[in-house]
Order: structure tokens, then sequence, then C-alpha cells
């Protein structure tokens, strides 16, 4: 005979829920808003030079 969970699912309030995913969705949005406006430090424009040698085709060996 197989014994019973000794655990049970929590139920959570509504209001306790409804507060959770009003919090997540703020901080998704203030990340959102921080990641827009700030420049990637990693990122430099390309060159002409390396632009163009993008722009053709591969070519052997």
């Amino acid at each position: 005979m197989a014994r019973p969970s000794r655990w049970h699912p929590v139920m959570l309030p509504d209001d306790y829920i409804r507060k959770m995913k009003q919090t997540l969705e703020e901080v998704e949005a203030k990340v959102e808003d921080e990641a827009r406006y700030e420049p990637d430090p990693d990122f430099f424009p390309a060159s002409d030079e390396t632009a163009s040698r993008l722009d053709r085709p591969c070519e052997g060996p």
C-alpha cells in the first residue's frame, strides 16, 4: 500500500498571489526601462573596413 505524501499543497490567498504578480510586473518594467536606455559597454561600432568585409561572401583558403 502506498504511503500518502507528508506534504500537502499550500493554498495561497488570492490577494497574496495578486500582489506577487503585481510586484513581478513592476520589477520587470523597471529592469526593461533601465536596460533600454543603458548603453552596452561591450558594443563598439564596426569600422568601414570591417563592415565591407562582412558584406562580402566568404572566400575559401
